[in-house]
């Protein structure tokens, strides 16, 4: 049996949390894991970026100023691979 990881939640944090794993990856070659992204909010916006909530909420930011991405800024051991720009 393989081993398993659940992420719980697919708002930043745990899209976060997949994106470093899979920039990690080449480290583990060989190695089989299976990831369930569970979340209870359909598919798009979540629950924090719904288009029915104030565009005075922080979440609701312009697609500009919101990543999820790594790049040059970003202090961490891991990997920089940095993802599309919008």
């Amino acid at each position: 049996m393989r081993p398993s990881l659940v992420i719980v939640g697919a708002g930043p944090r745990g899209t976060g949390i997949l994106e470093r794993i899979a920039a990690n990856a080449s480290a583990y070659a060989g190695l089989e894991l299976d990831i369930h992204l569970v979340d209870p909010f359909p598919p798009g916006g979540g629950r924090v970026w719904r288009q029915a909530q104030s565009p005075l909420l922080w979440m609701n930011s312009q697609s500009q100023d919101v990543t999820m991405f790594t790049d040059d800024t970003v202090e961490l051991d891991g990997p920089v691979l940095p993802g599309p720009a919008l």
